[in-house]
């Protein structure tokens, strides 16, 4: 049965416990579904629960029992969620901002904002989030990871804590037992320590909006199912994009409610996808971006000198060109997508480090082939898509299940369809995610005139 947030059925008890654990159970597929795009409305098997984002997207729990393993043939490219980790934070002492920050003629100390953060979680408790004792800042945290208590208005999972629920807990001597919300990483308090840490004028510091008030969405590891998909380590750190899109609806609607200007600060990133803005999270954070009072802040990523970019060009049809990867030691499998802008088309050949070869697979729409090679342990498959209905830019997409460790080659061969003769081949972030604990910088200081 369809299960609708915001509609009666899903105020029935028993359905809201059963998708409630869909949301973090191993047995149920998460799935991006785009209203409008072609068989969003006509799937042959239904959601088994559905969670709202916007009146384009939803997400469905499906359970997959029924249902085959994940791939993009039979899903679609955007219908399975991209995986987002950490970005660094290295480059944010640069930044200049108290230059802005400290102009007489301005008010630019954050007075009526709401900053708005999805992230690894935040320690409340530090004192650079609150205007004095047990008097925090933050409105709200909605901790998607805690299953046990008060979901927000409107969502299946996790639990929300207000400002008041906050502040009982500072003024308790064990916070936890009221607010159990924990930052574990670091990586979100860092980040809005820079961007809302208020004025510590003994300990030198100051955050770009000290009288911003604060939202925070402590957003939920990635289920295993998905990793195994794009081979993410279990214990790398990796967020589903649905969890994302979710947080970012929860901190619209709070902004909203509160009639305040929100600015989303997202510290997150991937290097897979387009990079031209079509994908279920770009075009919902566009829509975002294009309201009122509503301001969207993204990092730019760490990937300059990664090596894990190819941009190139093929002129003619007929002509190709071949591009290497180097895989090294005890790889248990990667994903890799060549991309092109419509109308251009470009069919591929693989050729492993022993010299096996996958012989240049035609290009038809939604076609999927595997090959297992004979002297190695290695499965590639290979499946053509072209991508949105915006768009409809190709994309090849590569999956290498235990890769033997060398040179591997890709050939990459001109259509007859060139026009601009440009394609690009991305591999995922080098070291995705972190779990090393931060703690809001020191190095944003003061200046002369507001130091004792």
């Amino acid at each position: 049965a369809y299960i609708y947030i915001g509609e009666q059925l899903a105020k029935k008890e028993t359905a809201c416990m059963d998708c409630k654990e869909a949301v973090y159970s191993e047995d149920y597929y998460d799935l991006i579904i785009e209203y409008g795009s072609i068989g969003a409305n006509t799937s042959v098997i239904p959601a088994d629960c559905r969670q709202e984002i916007n009146v384009a997207y939803s997400i469905g729990y499906f359970n997959r029992e029924r249902l085959p393993d994940l791939n993009i043939t039979d899903y679609t490219y955007s219908a399975i969620p991209q995986c987002f980790t950490l970005m660094d934070d290295a480059a944010l002492s640069g930044s200049g901002i108290l230059k802005v920050q400290n102009q007489p003629t301005l008010s630019l100390k954050g007075e009526g904002i709401l900053l708005g953060f999805l992230d690894t979680g935040i320690d409340y408790q530090n004192p650079v989030f609150q205007n004095g004792p047990a008097s925090s800042r933050i409105v709200s945290i909605w901790d998607q990871t805690i299953r046990d208590g008060r979901q927000p208005e409107g969502f299946l999972y996790g639990s929300e804590y207000r400002t008041e629920e906050i502040n009982a807990a500072l003024r308790s001597e064990d916070p936890l037992a009221f607010v159990p919300s924990v930052d574990e990483d670091g990586h979100g308090t860092f980040l809005a320590g820079v961007a809302a840490g208020s004025e510590d004028v003994p300990g030198d510091f100051s955050g770009a909006a000290p009288y911003a008030d604060i939202a925070v969405v402590k957003l939920k590891p990635a289920k295993q199912n998905i990793r195994d998909f794009y081979f993410i380590p279990s214990d790398a750190v990796a967020y589903q994009e649905n969890d994302v899109m979710a947080a970012i609806a929860y901190l619209n609607k709070l902004a909203l409610e509160e009639n305040r200007p929100l600015v989303l600060c997202i510290g997150l990133g991937t290097s897979m996808g387009s990079h031209g803005g079509t994908s279920p999270l770009c075009m919902y954070l566009n829509e975002i971006a294009t309201l009122k009072n509503h301001v969207v802040v993204i990092a730019a990523g760490n990937e300059a000198n990664a090596r894990h970019h190819y941009y190139g060009t093929i002129m003619k049809h007929g002509d190709s060109e071949t591009v290497e990867i180097n895989v090294g030691e005890n790889v248990r499998g990667f994903t890799a997508e060549l991309w092109a802008k419509a109308p251009e088309l470009y069919s591929v050949a693989i050729i492993s480090p022993t010299g096996e070869q996958i012989r240049r697979i035609p290009v038809m729409q939604r076609n999927r082939v595997g090959y297992q090679f004979i002297f190695e342990e290695t499965v590639v498959s290979v499946e053509y898509q072209m991508v949105g209905v915006r768009s409809g830019d190709l994309l090849v997409f590569f999956r290498f299940d235990r890769p033997t460790r060398g040179l591997w080659e890709i050939g990459v061969y001109a259509e007859d369809s060139i026009v601009e003769g440009h394609y690009h081949i991305w591999l995922p972030l080098r070291q995705p995610g972190r779990a090393t604990p931060r703690m809001p910088p020191r190095w944003i200081p003061l200046p002369p005139s507001l130091r004792p």
